[in-house]
């Protein structure tokens, strides 16, 4: 998805970046794509560790609780910097 939406934005580019027609479309829609992509893995990432975290509190394993904590902790202010 990253080298798609590249490869139109290039031609987009080359073309003289038209705001209507075939490229313009081509390539806002792969960017729409790339970025919907990348919301999504991160959106599955949290809810990774929002589960494991869950499961290690139901287990009570502090260690994994901990482990779990502190990357929450690091994912979030990778996201608020």
């Amino acid at each position: 998805m990253k080298q798609a939406s590249i490869d139109s934005n290039k031609l987009w580019k080359a073309a003289g970046k038209p705001r209507s027609g075939p490229l313009f479309t081509k390539s806002q829609s792969c960017r729409a794509n790339y970025c919907k992509r990348l919301k999504d893995e991160r959106t599955a990432e949290t809810l990774s560790y929002t589960n494991e975290l869950h499961e290690a509190l139901l287990t009570k394993n502090c260690k994994t609780f901990s482990k779990c904590w502190r990357t929450i902790l690091n994912v979030h202010k990778w996201m608020v910097a």
